[in-house]
């Protein structure tokens, strides 16, 4: 009920995260820096670094799927999990204002996110998972 919408430049933002060496501000040559569209128009601030979730089995079969997580520099108890593929970019911070959610705006669109607060999705406003 409560949302941002953005433009994203998936290519560009493929890009930044492929590099390789330290960025300005980040804590080790392993980490980089991201800052993340807040729902309420603000920006916030992330030094992420890749993580490994999947098996590598599963990682070879699907390697343009990238992880990452990291911590807020502005708030200290911000945690951030992002992954980009060729369906887009998500994100999910854990955070005290409550769960902050990017996704992609519409299934194929990898031009447009939609940043907003998970406690602001309409009730049944995403389908039970069925097997």
């Amino acid at each position: 009920t409560s949302y941002r919408v953005l433009d994203v430049n998936n290519e560009a933002l493929m890009k930044y995260l492929k590099r390789e060496g330290p960025t300005p501000g980040s804590l080790s040559p392993d980490t980089l820096t991201l800052k993340i569209p807040i729902p309420d128009g603000s920006w916030e601030e992330f030094t992420i670094k890749q993580v490994s979730v999947m098996s590598p089995e599963l990682a070879a079969k699907y390697p343009d799927i990238k992880t990452y997580s990291g911590k807020s520099k502005i708030y200290s108890s911000d945690n951030i999990r992002l992954d980009i593929s060729q369906n887009g970019v998500r994100v999910m911070i854990m955070s005290t204002r409550g769960t902050i959610m990017i996704d992609p705006y519409c299934t194929n669109d990898q031009e447009h996110v939609i940043s907003y607060f998970k406690k602001y999705l309409p009730e049944n406003g995403k389908e039970d998972f069925e097997r």
